[in-house]
């Protein structure tokens, strides 16, 4: 999902599926760039101590639990099992919920990330507005 802020490009990136042999489960990151070429051609770096998310994760296949309200603050949170291997990718969901725990430079996220989020800017993603006066602020279902 990217966005600018700030002059600054973003990118919240989700993914679901098995990764090598750490199993089936679940990503979400946050990555950014100063350059729109780079931004463009889909290349972002990372700020672990000031770009983060604070994200609670609930993943399941075929409707068993994987994780259940797995919470964490970091710029990449990962929840995954080495007890599936090899799963199907329809049968696993994804439940995210999450808001912008970033701090100096990365600050107003959230003024550019809603209108985008009410206005369905992103086609095949479906990121609602959680709760703007709970600890999240986003939820995330693929």
């Amino acid at each position: 999902m990217p966005f600018v802020a700030n002059s600054k490009y973003y990118c919240v990136w989700a993914w679901k599926g098995e990764y090598w042999n750490l199993g089936t489960g679940a990503e979400i990151g946050i990555y950014y760039t100063d350059d729109p070429n780079q931004a463009n051609n889909g290349y972002y770096d990372i700020d672990p101590d000031n770009l983060q998310l604070h994200v609670m994760m609930n993943v399941e296949y075929n409707h068993i639990p994987i994780t259940e309200e797995f919470e964490q603050t970091n710029w990449w949170v990962t929840s995954f099992t080495p007890l599936k291997q090899m799963p199907k990718q329809d049968l696993i969901d994804v439940d995210i919920l999450f808001s912008f725990a970033s701090i100096s430079p990365h600050t107003g996220l959230n003024s550019q990330f809603l209108p985008l989020v009410l206005n369905d800017y992103w086609d095949k993603v479906n990121v609602s507005v959680y709760n703007q006066d709970d600890d999240f602020d986003y939820q995330l279902i693929y």
